[in-house]
């Protein structure tokens, strides 16, 4: 199915299993208008997870969207489907509560139906017209009335079970209903169709947008709120998949607020730990660069002399840097095993085994911790989406399954799928050069993986005197690489001088 929705430009979402059995359901989602900003978020707290999908996007004219497809079971499980109805209820509740701003709009084979009333079908139908009610949304017959005539399926017994549930608000914007059979499906049921008017004149206003947080979660800026938790046996991958709608949630409130309050920006993402005055000298000296290389570089051309390419497109200029780095790396290693023992053996500092004991021992959720609140809280988040201020409020999920992970990856050297993925991005050595030789690849990872990453570094910080020289400055912490270029001009006025 995902092979077929990227043939039409579509994304295809079918939410995860506990059981790990095949969900019946989907959603197939357009990003030219609709942009995807969670999934799966209800499916979370379910009972009963194989019939059900829901997606939460914004429209291109900021309308805040759930949508939710629910399969209910036929014959003997039609006494349960009731439960599929209040679990989705349940699941609204909270994300309606953490976003106020939220629509729901539901449907699928409901297996019931609210036109030809059975006795066992009741419970059903009442949890059906509860979800209505608390999400103020209407069953699309309430459009015209001779659409309860209207089967949706054609078995044993025409009846109208596949129902689509929308907004109340949508109504004056429906523009067509229609079921029709889709050429080359077995199905016994039609196709239910309705269009609506991307209408945007109830978002005309006037002034500046009104600034509205969306999570009431983040410590931070509103104090501790409702989090969503997810067991410790929880994969990774999953965890991530779950958290990462707020992930973007997040990227919209803090351009928000950095257009109308910068100072504010800054106030949040302040790390309130106090800086040592290494800390803020180089501090210092990173601003000062990053202010005086503002300008934007545009790559208008890229070429690689050693074979002769040259592109001037996008995709061509893609496919010359890929394939000038894949050839890099898989270059063989340079020089003979001797000259690495020549080298090496010169090394005479080493750790004990106490030392060694230190570095391979398990990750311990503090210590993560640790690494996540010295984290830099203003750099920019990885292919995911997710900042460290997200990490932070998940962190009693998140923590153990991160450690978890750790563990995991340094027992197997191995990484999660969610790590794999990078943004990479060329840094010209040379200003005026469209050689890819003269480009350096800079990479942007995940921010979870970065905490693992700020741990080791701290373990491995602890024997960095020992084992690494008073001489070598660069790279190391409380020390300075511009005390190695002072005492390199220094020798030199005195050589110059005579002095020696």
């Amino acid at each position: 199915m995902s092979q077929s929705a990227d043939r039409a430009g579509l994304r295809f979402f079918s939410s995860p299993t506990s059981e790990r059995q095949e969900n019946t359901t989907g959603i197939l989602i357009s990003d030219i208008n609709l942009d995807v900003v969670g999934c799966h978020e209800i499916q979370e707290t379910r009972l009963h997870q194989d019939r059900t999908t829901d997606v939460r996007v914004r429209t291109a004219g900021g309308e805040h969207i759930l949508f939710q497809t629910i399969y209910l079971p036929t014959g003997e499980g039609r006494s349960i489907q009731y439960q599929y109805i209040n679990e989705t209820t349940e699941g609204w509740i909270q994300l309606k509560a953490r976003f106020p701003d939220l629509l729901l709009f539901f449907g699928g084979d409901f297996n019931h139906s609210l036109d030809q009333l059975t006795r066992i079908e009741r419970r059903a139908r009442l949890a059906t017209q509860e979800l209505a009610k608390i999400s103020k949304t209407e069953d699309l017959a309430s459009y015209d009335p001779k659409i309860r005539s209207i089967p949706t399926n054609k078995g044993g017994q025409n009846r109208r079970i596949d129902r689509l549930y929308a907004p109340e608000s949508w109504r004056t914007r429906s523009t067509q209903y229609k079921t029709t059979r889709p050429v080359n499906v077995p199905s016994s049921h039609n196709l239910v169709q309705i269009r609506y008017l991307l209408d945007s004149t109830h978002n005309i206003q006037i002034g500046n947008p009104r600034l509205r947080f969306p999570l009431q979660l983040f410590r931070s800026v509103l104090g501790q709120g409702k989090i969503k938790k997810f067991s410790r046996h929880t994969t990774i991958d999953d965890a991530i998949l779950t958290i990462q709608g707020e992930g973007k949630e997040y990227i919209r409130f803090m351009a928000a607020i950095r257009k109308q309050n910068p100072e504010l920006a800054e106030q949040i993402l302040a790390t309130g730990q106090e800086q040592s005055a290494q800390e803020l000298q180089d501090e210092a000296i990173k601003t000062f660069f990053q202010k005086s290389m503002r300008t934007l570089h545009y790559f208008k051309a890229l070429n690689n002399h050693s074979t002769g390419q040259t592109g001037h497109t996008t995709l061509n200029m893609l496919n010359i840097a890929t394939d000038y780095y894949k050839e890099l790396y898989s270059m063989p290693p340079q020089g003979s095993t001797d000259s690495f023992n020549t080298i090496l053996g010169r090394v005479t500092e080493k750790l004990d085994f106490s030392d060694q004991e230190i570095l391979n021992a398990p990750f311990r959720v503090d210590e993560l911790r640790a690494a996540l609140n010295t984290a830099d809280k203003s750099s920019a988040p990885g292919p995911d989406g997710i900042q460290y201020e997200v990490i932070d409020a998940y962190w009693e999920s998140l923590g153990p399954v991160l450690a978890t992970t750790a563990n995991s990856m340094m027992k197997t050297g191995q990484l999660p799928q969610c790590f794999r993925s990078v943004e990479i991005t060329l840094i010209p050595k040379k200003i005026h050069s469209s050689d890819i030789k003269d480009f350096r690849p800079i990479s942007l990872s995940n921010a979870t993986l970065k905490v693992i990453s700020i741990a080791v570094c701290n373990r491995l910080q602890k024997f960095s005197d020992k084992l690494i020289g008073p001489y070598q400055r660069g790279f190391m912490r409380n020390r300075n690489i511009s005390q190695n270029t002072m005492e390199f001009f220094t020798m030199v006025k005195l050589l110059v001088s005579g002095f020696f």
